[in-house]
């Protein structure tokens, strides 16, 4: 890889992916008044993330802990940025700290969605255009940096603001999410997989659609099959492994309908949502459980047509087999972690009542529907 070469391109997030591409911030904040929202445990721990504070030299820095209150920490950011003149944001982290970065601009910029943000499930924002932020992730999976969406948790309820404006720049620098472990790197894969598949299943056939959905499940799954091999104990290859998976991650988000097709026929997601606010698990252990069970459905006529076909699973391949046998797999090989207990029939009322009430996601979705496809996934732990 040649490390003194930046290649961008525009989303609208211009989007700077190389060895290295963090050196451009300093660049970018020339002039502004810059307000800086940093992971608190990275800006303890990385090195590299105190020479980009440093580098960028804030107006102020205000440090996050992903697990406190999301909305609380989105209402905090929103009043300090009235105090700046045309301010920029700065998010360095994970995909809950840009979500409070572009969920903070763009109530700052709509204060009326202070009252709506509070009652859970999608909500949409009429804003457009490139925000005034510049995203870092310093993990893989979420492609925060340059999605349409902000998820924010807050007193057991997760609430998905969704916009069509994105952060206006995007610093994709493979040194940052160095510090991962195996796991968080499987963990990193789980969520872009689902992004690319589970719409592709649950929606029809589009033209070449499909071509371009497995071309980045088989990257994705090459990457996971990657981490076993001693190559990821090799820096220069171990840097292309991590450029490549935030590449591949952030394609699955670059467009705001996924792939060609609208997210809200991620299926899995609602139900996912609702899991981990009523457990506190993490995204990835949820998917990880409901992906083999959802697949167990359709190839056994479980579950109605809205959450796909066997038509579908036989049309969308990878690697000689259907894709989704294959992720189903995939993710039965691999642990992240248990599930807390928790009540299958509060969940799937609250999936029914944010989110299907919303009339975008889940149509002809039964709550018995939703039901069987929890027991299909916790049996063993609902018995």
């Amino acid at each position: 890889m040649d490390h003194s070469t930046l290649h961008s391109w525009c989303t609208p997030t211009r989007i700077y992916a190389s060895i290295g591409a963090s050196s451009q911030l300093a660049q970018l904040v020339a002039g502004r008044n810059v307000l800086v929202v940093v992971d608190q445990r990275l800006r303890r721990q990385n090195t590299l993330v105190n020479e980009t504070l440093h580098a960028c030299a804030p107006d102020l820095v205000v440090e996050c802990n992903p697990e406190d209150d999301g909305l609380e920490r989105v209402l905090s950011l929103a009043v300090l940025l009235k105090t700046f003149r045309n301010p920029w944001v700065v998010a360095i982290g994970g995909g809950s700290v840009m979500d409070v970065a572009k969920a903070g601009i763009l109530l700052h910029r709509a204060p009326e969605l202070a009252t709506l943000l509070r009652r859970g499930g999608p909500l949409f924002c009429g804003q457009f255009g490139a925000l005034p932020m510049i995203a870092i992730p310093t993990t893989t999976g979420t492609a925060a940096e340059v999605s349409a969406v902000a998820v924010l948790r807050s007193q057991g309820r997760t609430t998905m603001l969704i916009s069509p404006a994105r952060p206006a720049f995007a610093l994709l620098d493979p040194r940052l999410i160095d510090g991962l472990t195996v796991n968080q790197r499987l963990a990193g894969l789980l969520e872009p997989i689902s992004r690319a598949l589970v719409p592709a299943i649950a929606g029809k056939s589009l033209m070449l659609q499909d071509n371009l959905t497995t071309a980045i499940l088989d990257t994705l799954l090459a990457l996971g099959e990657t981490l076993t091999l001693p190559m990821i104990n090799d820096v220069s290859e171990r840097m292309q492994w991590n450029l490549t998976a935030s590449l591949a991650s952030a394609q699955t988000h670059i467009g705001f309908l996924s792939l060609g097709r609208p997210p809200a026929l991620h299926v899995l997601w609602p139900y996912a949502t609702e899991i981990m606010a009523a457990t506190g698990a993490t995204k990835s252990s949820v998917l990880a459980r409901l992906i083999p069970a959802w697949f167990d459905g359709i190839r056994n006529d479980l579950l109605p047509p809205a959450f796909g076909t066997r038509e579908r699973v036989e049309e969308v391949m990878s690697g000689g087999m259907p894709a989704l046998e294959r992720v189903s797999a995939w993710c039965n090989k691999i642990d992240l972690g248990s599930i807390p207990m928790f009540n299958p029939e509060a969940v799937v009322d609250e999936v029914r009542r944010t989110w299907q009430a919303s009339g975008l996601f889940l149509q002809d979705v039964a709550e018995a529907d939703g039901l069987r496809l929890l027991e299909l996934s916790f049996r063993k732990q609902l018995a």
